[in-house]
């Protein structure tokens, strides 16, 4: 996996690099500044771009960045307008370095002091006569909305059709939680050192990212593991290989766990099939269902590689003694239990909510109807329990609002494992899990996932999602993997849906299908 450095998780390692392992601070600036530099060209020679190029630089290290990137790319033929811009503070001292080199090598350098910018002086800079604009105006320390003259600034920036290269992240994103800060370059590339960000996964700044580079520039590589965020994505190329358990040859149907889900009701059988489906699909041995007699015949019919168990009782009336000891007998043959997918919201589903968050001792996935009634079954969170609310559902789970949780989803995420435990699938456009990834574990891990696409949004996706959980736990996965690794194959299979049939046209059975395909 790939940890995702945010603002103090960067801040640091690059401090600890400098002052600890004794790097100087320019030689980083001239590295990020060369790979800069190599991208740029890239560009010019695919794109079949002219060698002229402006470059944004404010009055910090990312400035510095982009102030000897310029220098770089003047050496290699490029004509080059450096505009920099000091802020009330005046330069940092790696940036004033690079300014004193350009002045010395390069005459079109322009410095103006920020409360110069307005609409009259950025006309003047003529941007949209440039092939190439690189934004090096604010790194990953921004902590407040641009205004005034840099807003006007950015606003002129996107307005124009040069190829926009923005150095570490597009000035405007926050690096943590991926807000526009009033507003944000629309990058055609982010060339980001070191280490990937938060801000340009999570939605909406990865879509002001255009395509992401991420550059080694030299930081310590201990200082990655010392300050480890505990915030992590998955590596396409590197971590397919081990993304299921080992399937040995030696082996019989037991060795690969039994789901049962607890799904459906009269009125709804489409989220128990998909859910088995996807189960069956990731490598559980067996799945077994409990759910309203009404459904016997269809999912039969649909899956009938599956067990039936089922219960006659109305939605108004609570459990009576006789499914009550069906479900204990059912649960009592799980390895893994999934509660909610199609249950409806009703007396009877309350109490088998209860039941089953009271009693069950095997990995236990909370979705759907489960999700909107748990608080009101009194039941407490424990260890072994896998939540996957959408943001509505986290709403009702948590009291946080949809617009708190899209704001900052993954401290939301992990505030919530802070305070309950378990393991927390939050979904949304990019999904995030959080949850101690062992149980001894002092800190919470949160995997973002950077899988996926907009085929997912459609009925019975996260039923998929459910299964998928499952089928791994079920295998012997540990839980917070189990829900990491089901989140980002739920992702991969949406996208191979896609490339099959069309965004348009993915139906959830499609991507319950495409797991095979990711898996194989």
């Amino acid at each position: 996996m790939r940890l995702l450095a945010g603002s103090d998780i960067s801040k640091q390692i690059d401090e600890f690099t400098v002052n600890e392992t004794g790097i100087p601070s320019l030689v980083l600036m001239e590295r990020a500044a060369l790979a800069m530099a190599d991208e740029i060209c890239k560009r010019a020679e695919r794109y079949n771009l002219s060698k002229d190029a402006v470059i944004l630089c404010g009055s910090g290290n990312n400035g510095g960045d982009g102030a000897a990137c310029g220098r770089i790319l003047m050496e290699r033929g490029f004509t080059v307008t450096v505009l920099v811009f000091e802020g009330k503070h005046g330069f940092s001292k790696s940036m004033d370095a690079q300014v004193h080199i350009l002045e010395n090598l390069f005459s079109d350098v322009r410095v103006f002091p920020v409360e110069m910018l307005d609409k009259e002086l950025i006309e003047s800079f003529n941007l949209q006569e440039y092939s190439f604009i690189v934004d090096a105006l604010f790194g990953v320390g921004l902590a407040r909305n641009i205004e005034g003259g840099y807003a006007k600034l950015i606003n002129a920036v996107n307005a124009c059709e040069a190829f926009k290269v923005s150095c570490d992240l597009p000035s405007g994103i926050n690096a943590d939680t991926g807000k526009i800060m009033g507003t944000a370059i629309k990058a055609s590339l982010t060339v980001t050192m070191g280490f990937d960000k938060p801000g340009i996964v999570l939605f909406p700044g990865t879509e002001y990212a255009g395509e992401k580079v991420v550059v080694d520039i030299g930081f310590d590589p201990t200082a990655s593991v010392m300050f480890d965020s505990h915030i992590h994505a998955f590596d396409r190329k590197k971590d397919m290989e081990n993304i299921v358990p080992e399937r040995k040859e030696y082996s019989n149907k037991g060795d690969f766990g039994k789901v049962l889900i607890i799904a459906g009701s009269e009125e709804m059988h489409g989220a128990a099939f998909l859910s088995g489906l996807a189960a069956y699909r990731t490598g559980a041995g067996l799945v077994r269902f409990f759910t309203s007699e009404k459904n016997r015949s269809i999912l039969a019919a649909l899956l009938p590689e599956a067990l039936i168990s089922t219960f006659c009782e109305s939605p108004d009336e609570v459990m009576s003694d006789k499914m009550r000891a069906d479900l204990k007998k059912a649960l009592e043959w799980a390895s893994v239990v999934v509660v909610g997918p199609g249950m409806g919201i009703s007396k009877r589903s309350l109490s088998i909510i209860k039941e089953v968050t009271e009693t069950t001792e095997v990995p236990l996935i909370i979705d759907a109807d489960a999700l909107s009634q748990f608080r009101k079954s009194g039941a407490s969170v424990r260890d072994n329990f896998i939540f996957t609310p959408h943001l509505k559902e986290m709403e009702r789970l948590s009291g946080c609002t949809v617009n708190e949780c899209k704001a900052d989803i993954i401290g939301i995420s992990r505030k919530f494992v802070g305070e309950n435990g378990g393991v927390l699938v939050l979904k949304d456009a990019r999904s995030v899990v959080s949850g101690r990834r062992m149980p001894d574990d002092d800190f919470i891990s949160t995997t973002v996932i950077d899988s996926g696409t907009s085929a997912l949004a459609k009925g019975g996706s996260g039923d998929v999602l459910t299964g998928i959980i499952a089928g791994l736990a079920a295998m012997g996965e540990e839980l917070y993997m189990a829900a990491a690794k089901g989140a980002y194959i739920h992702g991969l299979a949406g996208e191979a849906a896609e490339e099959r049939i069309g965004k348009n046209s993915v139906l959830a059975r499609d991507v319950a299908d495409a797991i095979s395909y990711v898996l194989k």
